[in-house]
C-alpha cells in the first residue's frame, strides 16, 4: 500500500562570484593591456563575461586584451550574467600615460661636398594620435628647423665637417630623438677672375687682381709669384716691377684655410727700354790742342749695362 503527496518547490537563481578579477591598473596609449577574470555558479549556468573599457569599446572572454587610443582615466567595469538573468559586477580605474611618438625612419644624405645641398626626411607616428612638431637640428650652431609635421627639409653646410644631425619629435608631452652622422667634405677654391697684363716693359709698374670664390666658409689666401725670383706676394691685388726684360711665368695660387687649392698660371713678355742719358758733363769749349774729358750720368729701367760709344 503506497501513499504519496506532492509538494511545489521554487529554487531561486543566485547569482554568479566573481573569484579572481585580474585587470591592467595602468599602462600608456597604444599599448596593449591584458584583462582576466574568473567565476564561479552554483547552478549549472554558462557564464558570460563582459569588459566595459570606459571608452566606448567592450569585449566578452574572460582574458582580453585592450588598446586605449589616448591617455586619462578609464573605469573598466566587468559584467559575469548567468543564464537566468544573475549578475556580478566589479570595477577598477586604469590610469593610462601619455605614450611617446615612435620615429619610424629617418633618412638622407650623410655625406656629400660643403656647399651642397642636403636633404632628409623623416615619418613618426604617435599612438595616441597626436599632432607631431618636428624639430630638425643640423649640427652646424645654424638655426632650428620645426614646424608641425615638417617631415622633409633641405639644408646647406657651409663648411666642412663631421656633423650630428638630431631630429626631435614632440607630441607635446613627450619627445623622443633620432640622429644621422653627417660627413661634409672640403671644396677647393675657384678662380673667378684675374685682371693681368700680358707684358709691358722693364721698369714698369704691373698692376694684378684676383678674385676667386668658395662654396664652404674658408677664408682665402692669395699667393702671387711673379717668376722672377723676387719675393712672393700675397692678397687679392699685388703691384710688380720687372726689373729685365724677357719672358716670364707667373703663377697665381688661392688657397682656402683646409688646405684647397687652385692655381691660373700667367705667362708675361717684358720689353727692353733704351737707356736714357740723364746728364752730360764735361768742358765744351778751348783751344786747339788741349784735352777735353766728358762723363755722362745714364740710366737704364732694366739695370743693364750701357755702353759708351
Amino acid at each position: 500500500q503506497t501513499a504519496s503527496s506532492a509538494l511545489e518547490v521554487t529554487v531561486r537563481n543566485v547569482d554568479p562570484t566573481i573569484v579572481r578579477f585580474e585587470p591592467s591598473t595602468e599602462g600608456t596609449e597604444g599599448q596593449s593591456l591584458p584583462f582576466a577574470a574568473s567565476a564561479t555558479d552554483p547552478g549549472a549556468d554558462v557564464l558570460t563575461y563582459t569588459w566595459d573599457f570606459g571608452d566606448g569599446q567592450q569585449a566578452t572572454g574572460t582574458d582580453v586584451t585592450h588598446v586605449f587610443a589616448s591617455d586619462g582615466r578609464y573605469t573598466v567595469t566587468l559584467t559575469v550574467t548567468d543564464g537566468d538573468g544573475g549578475t556580478a559586477v566589479q570595477s577598477v580605474d586604469v590610469i593610462i600615460g601619455d605614450g611617446p611618438p615612435v620615429i619610424a625612419s629617418l633618412t638622407g644624405d650623410t655625406a656629400g661636398n660643403e656647399g651642397a645641398t642636403f636633404r632628409y626626411l623623416a615619418a613618426a607616428t604617435d599612438p595616441g594620435g597626436d599632432t607631431l612638431t618636428y624639430t630638425w637640428d643640423f649640427g652646424d650652431a645654424t638655426a632650428l628647423v620645426t614646424g608641425v609635421d615638417r617631415t622633409s627639409v633641405s639644408h646647406v653646410y657651409a663648411d666642412n665637417g663631421t656633423f650630428t644631425l638630431t631630429l626631435s619629435v614632440s607630441d607635446g608631452q613627450a619627445t623622443v630623438e633620432q640622429t644621422l652622422t653627417v660627413t661634409v667634405a672640403n671644396v677647393a677654391p675657384t678662380i673667378v677672375d684675374v685682371t693681368a697684363p700680358a707684358g709691358g716693359q722693364e721698369g714698369q709698374l704691373l698692376s694684378f687682381a684676383a678674385v676667386a670664390s668658395d662654396p664652404g666658409a674658408d677664408e682665402l689666401t692669395f699667393t702671387w709669384d711673379f717668376g722672377d725670383g723676387t719675393p712672393i706676394v700675397t692678397g687679392p691685388t699685388a703691384d710688380h716691377i720687372y726689373g729685365d726684360d724677357g719672358v716670364y711665368f707667373a703663377q697665381l695660387i688661392v688657397v682656402d684655410d683646409d688646405g684647397g687649392r687652385a692655381a691660373r698660371a700667367l705667362t708675361l713678355v717684358i720689353r727692353n727700354v733704351a737707356p736714357s742719358i740723364v746728364r752730360l758733363n764735361g768742358i765744351f769749349t778751348g783751344p786747339e790742342g788741349s784735352q777735353f774729358d766728358f762723363d755722362a750720368v745714364v740710366e737704364d729701367p732694366g739695370n743693364d749695362t750701357p755702353t759708351f760709344e
